[in-house]
């Protein structure tokens, strides 16, 4: 079952020690000093080493801070941090037409108070404390200016002087105030948690993931957002009864395999276990074993760089499986999302071992292996087998990665991992763009070209049993083999 794995996952890889916390990119630190003090904004972006030749955007440093609810509808504020509209009353759009009315930052902004209140008159706390001073004076009138590069989606926190740059969340009273919130009302509404076997109290929403193509807001994994989902009486997520630590444990390993720069839930950088399809879709991928180096590499083995694969497994593009070690068996796992307006998409899930993945994924280059006919790259460089995103862009006019085919990603990707065969439907994209581009002769039209080739060779040898060489045939003379 797709959320058991990917509950052992987080087990596995000490995600589940602090559900009561969350790794998130939080932009802006809101520096105040004793008794509410007002010492600035320290901005937490940075430029991330370049990939390829766009120039990347500033991102946010991570921070480990109180896990929230998504809000669905209405207002609620998060606790001691959120975007700028709750965090400090203020909208940073530019443009005074669309700036939020006065009226519903004052109110947004009086929800952030009164938990920052709550907390100060809870706990006692120093950090606590002024935090809740400094609030009050902004709402008394303190004037605080939003960075000039602030986005509305931003993320504030606050730290407090004496603290070097900590969150004030992290301070030990403040952390058990909102442990002991996070533990109230959970209740016994006896459900059995499909995913633990134990007891799910009462089961609520299940967490918002952010997947490449859904909306800025996240999207859940799992809903009942329509009558027609729901049977027995039962209602919204009891249909299907996971507990919160459960929910929350299998949501925090998806985003654990989603993201690009993964942390544990102590801040150790992890490695990275996904590959972007399509603008819109992602394989997120994991193996159970000592030793996942397959999982490290695979990535690089479908793009086809051989600088980034350990060589034992060099011989993989030449269609020869190598030896797996004890310590590299186990269970292999693959997940193709795609996000849409309601919840995430799972194109396809399948479950198998390293050594049957390692063995398809031999069949897979050996079916598309071809004698290219395309030149090099300038720097000489031809990889050793047709990357991933050259054969799905080939599919897409000219080549436009927005233009992917997503389903075609999804299927494809699923033929190359688990065996199955490749999608009938792979024909007829390949076959109209080699169409669409008979004469065209840029380098990026020869290597499409070669990209289309390998495909349609793939597909006749593993789904109508063709025996096809790589190079071609002289002596055939049929003309449609002579046209192309």
């Amino acid at each position: 079952m797709i959320l058991q794995a990917l509950y052992r996952l987080a087990e596995r890889e000490g995600l589940l020690e602090d559900l009561d916390f969350e790794v998130k990119p939080v932009a802006y630190l809101v520096r105040v000093g004793e008794g509410g003090r007002f010492l600035g904004i320290q901005t937490t972006k940075e430029f991330p080493a370049a990939e390829g030749k766009r120039r990347p955007l500033p991102q946010a440093k991570r921070f480990r801070v109180p896990r929230e609810d998504a809000r669905t509808s209405g207002d609620r504020a998060f606790f001691l941090y959120d975007k700028a509209e709750y965090a400090l009353g203020l909208d940073p759009e530019a443009d005074p037409a669309k700036r939020r009315l006065a009226e519903k930052l004052a109110q947004r902004f009086a929800l952030f108070r009164d938990r920052a209140r709550a907390c100060a008159e809870a706990t006692g706390d120093p950090g606590a404390q002024a935090v809740s001073a400094f609030l009050e004076a902004v709402a008394g009138g303190l004037e605080v200016q939003l960075p000039e590069d602030c986005a509305s989606n931003d993320l504030f926190a606050f730290t407090y002087a004496p603290d070097d740059g900590t969150l004030v969340t992290e301070r030990p009273a403040v952390r058990a105030y909102w442990q002991k919130l996070r533990g109230e009302g959970g209740g016994d509404g006896g459900f059995l948690c499909l995913v633990s076997g134990k007891n799910a109290g009462v089961p609520g929403n299940h967490p918002q993931l952010h997947v490449p193509g859904a909306v800025t807001s996240g999207v859940p994994l799992v809903s009942f957002n329509q009558r027609a989902f729901e049977s027995q009486g039962w209602k919204g997520a009891e249909n299907a009864a996971v507990s919160r630590e459960a929910a929350e444990g299998y949501a925090t390993a998806l985003k654990r395999l989603l993201d690009r720069l993964p942390l544990s839930a102590g801040g150790v950088a992890l490695p990275r276990r996904n590959l972007s399809l399509a603008p819109d879709t992602t394989l997120c991928y994991w193996a159970e074993a000592t030793d996942d180096a397959f999982a490290g590499f695979l990535a690089d083995l479908l793009e086809a760089n051989p600088e980034q694969v350990r060589e034992t497994f060099h011989s993989l593009w030449k269609g020869h499986p190598p030896t797996l070690s004890a310590a590299e068996a186990g269970a292999f796992y693959g997940l193709v999302l795609t996000g849409a307006q309601g919840r995430v998409v799972v194109r396809t899930w399948f479950e198998t071992t390293v050594e049957e993945a390692v063995r398809h994924l031999a069949l897979y280059f050996q079916d598309l292996d071809l004698a290219a006919n395309a030149p090099p790259g300038k720097d000489g460089f031809r990889p050793p087998a047709v990357p991933l995103h050259r054969l799905l862009q080939s599919l897409a006019p000219l080549g436009k990665g927005e233009d992917i085919p997503a389903h075609l990603a999804s299927q494809l990707v699923e033929a190359a991992l688990w065996g199955g065969r490749f999608p009938l439907s792979l024909l007829q994209p390949a076959l109209l763009r080699t169409r669409a581009e008979v004469g065209a002769s840029s380098w990026a039209d020869l290597q499409r070209r070669d990209a289309r080739t390998a495909l349609i060779k793939g597909v006749l040898i593993r789904n109508f049993g063709k025996e096809i060489s790589p190079l071609l045939d002289p002596t055939n003379t049929e003309p449609g083999y002579l046209l192309g």
